[in-house]
């Protein structure tokens, strides 16, 4: 017998889709798809808390927010002549 013969011998008693197989697969899928979905829309992903005494003395919202994402530290002492530039 030729090797192609041999294999297909070998597959044809084979059971191309089980019940059992299938049925692992889905349940690893669906738990896959709860750990993804429980990162994406919960806190798990973000690091945890820094609670060290000293670290978080500047408050982060103290400065207001600017409307071009640009903070100055103070007023520029002339009006800029050029248009802002937007990403």
């Amino acid at each position: 017998m030729s090797r192609l013969e041999d294999i297909a011998k070998r597959n044809r008693g084979a059971a191309r889709w089980s019940l059992r197989s299938n049925f692992a697969f889905g349940l690893r899928s669906i738990f896959l798809l709860v750990i993804l979905a429980g990162l994406i829309f919960t806190k798990w992903a973000l690091p945890p808390k820094d609670t060290r005494p000293g670290i978080n003395i500047v408050d982060p919202k103290a400065r207001p927010p600017s409307p071009d994402g640009i903070y100055l530290m103070r007023r520029p002492s002339a009006p800029s002549t050029q248009p802002p530039v937007r990403p």
